[in-house]
């Protein structure tokens, strides 16, 4: 068969030559397969960028993505998710929302979308998506743990305990549900302190007991060197806890301590937590990283006391606490006890734990003057988040 040219007639008879023809539609399937082709290997590194944190990387390749495939859904929620971490939650509705326009049967797609009109204070419409993501698929629990989030910001405790409750009767495991749980019953006033205590100390023995494990630190014990203290917080941003807690970590004494930030921030960073940077000793980011990876960086970092400032609220990191890295202490966040064992402290003081109430804590109560302090003056807020 002879060969056509370029710059031949088409044989199709359209009266083109073949290059402005059936020739460039070759070149086009050609090179729509060879896009094919490398999508899948592209996505995977995108994936691992984006679990390993490295986001800059991970959406510069998505995008890369989206010029060859421009409605692939998993590339767009994915993006999505990034927007939302980023605190662009009008771009993440926006790109969620087209994933699902494309692909309406993902149930996580759905899940997502709730989460980041939850964001937006749209609570309406989180529910319904969050509604929506169960109808797909009933057993979901991120969802039904999602949807407690919703109605509980709304105020709707009880139908948030229900959802709560859901989730763990579907996965008894899921310790971020049971964190929840515990919070909204602290609201709820449906429970007496030693009931409270009770599930308390039932999330550690389903969550945290079995992680715990005798360490031998190897900690330089020599008096005459700086302490080695470290906070650990989903709240390094404006919000209301570091009114709380903020002077630990901009008014210590850099003589005898130093202080490192270990940061679960999950949203986009702001002037506090660029005021919180620029004074402790070290900051490292942790957002994302597996507890048993944050426990052996603690120990590597050779911290003497580490310390916890979210109790059982969201973001928390309780379970690097049960691998228990160093001395442990809860204090400033939340206003009362984990119910953990390998926590060693809780800091209150006769206000917030009457000395009747010392027998109820797993941790050892140990009273400060007055815990919550007058000392950290909060400086404007030029990234306004919900608190």
């Amino acid at each position: 068969m002879q060969r056509v040219g370029r710059n031949d007639p088409c044989s199709c008879g359209k009266g083109k030559k073949y290059k402005y023809c059936c020739g460039l539609q070759g070149v086009q399937a050609e090179r729509t397969a060879t896009a094919n082709t490398s999508i899948p290997k592209a996505m995977q590194a995108a994936v691992e960028h984006h679990q390993a944190g490295r986001l800059p990387q991970a959406e510069a390749i998505y995008r890369q993505i989206l010029q060859a495939a421009p409605n692939h859904p998993d590339v767009l929620h994915l993006l999505g998710l990034i927007a939302h971490r980023a605190g662009k939650n009008e771009i993440a509705v926006e790109l969620i929302g087209k994933a699902i326009s494309v692909n309406p049967s993902s149930p996580t797609y759905h899940n997502n979308l709730g989460n980041a009109l939850k964001e937006q204070g749209k609570l309406d419409e989180a529910i319904e998506i969050c509604h929506k993501a169960l109808l797909i698929k009933p057993e979901y629990v991120e969802a039904h743990n999602n949807l407690g989030n919703a109605f509980c910001n709304q105020g709707r405790l009880r139908d948030g305990l229900a959802c709560y409750r859901k989730a763990l009767e579907i996965n008894p495991d899921y310790a971020e549900a049971h964190s929840n749980l515990i919070f909204t019953l602290d609201l709820a006033d449906t429970m007496n302190l030693s009931e409270l205590h009770v599930e308390r100390k039932k999330w550690d023995e389903a969550h945290a007991a079995s992680f715990w494990q005798d360490q031998i630190h190897s900690n330089d014990r020599s008096p005459a060197r700086r302490l080695r203290v470290g906070y650990v917080s989903a709240d390094f941003g404006h919000h209301s806890a570091p009114k709380v807690f903020g002077g630990m970590l901009t008014q210590f004494d850099r003589s005898q301590f130093d202080v490192f930030a270990y940061s679960n921030l999950k949203r986009k960073a702001d002037s506090l937590t660029d005021l919180f940077k620029q004074n402790v000793t070290v900051w490292r980011n942790i957002a994302g990283l597996p507890d048993d990876a944050v426990a052996k960086m603690i120990r590597e970092d050779q911290i003497d006391i580490l310390v916890d400032l979210s109790g059982h609220t969201a973001g928390n990191r309780l379970l690097v606490f049960a691998r228990k890295p160093p001395i442990q202490i809860t204090a400033w966040g939340y206003a009362t006890g984990t119910g953990m064992r390998a926590m060693d402290v809780f800091f209150a003081d006769p206000v917030m734990a009457p000395p009747e109430d010392k027998p109820y804590f797993t941790e050892e109560v140990r009273y400060l003057p007055c815990v919550v302090g007058a000392f950290f003056n909060m400086p404007p807020n030029k990234a306004p988040h919900a608190l």
